[in-house]
């Protein structure tokens, strides 16, 4: 038996309402995930800088640069890994 015309219109309206907010919940998680990325970068750049601002010994400048470069690296990746939207997934 076929589906009416208008009750089969109505559930393509319904899916693409359910498609279209689903994509904007997509976009306010990459956003966010960006702007923390951001903060992670600038954190870590702040201690790249710090090191080479400040006057210490060259190993103890060298251990704050590394520091600096793996926060930015690390909380970066983690980020992604974490806050990434996926796909399927009911949140």
């Amino acid at each position: 038996m076929p589906i009416r015309d208008d009750l089969y219109r109505k559930m393509i309206e319904e899916r693409q309402a359910a498609e279209t907010e689903a994509r904007r919940g997509d976009l306010r998680r990459w956003l966010l995930v960006l702007a923390v990325c951001l903060l992670w970068q600038v954190a870590g750049g702040a201690l790249v800088v710090f090191a080479f601002h400040t006057h210490m010994p060259h190993d103890d400048a060298m251990q704050i640069v590394w520091g600096g470069l793996g926060i930015a690296a690390a909380g970066t990746v983690l980020t992604v890994a974490i806050g990434a939207p996926r796909q399927g997934r009911e949140e």
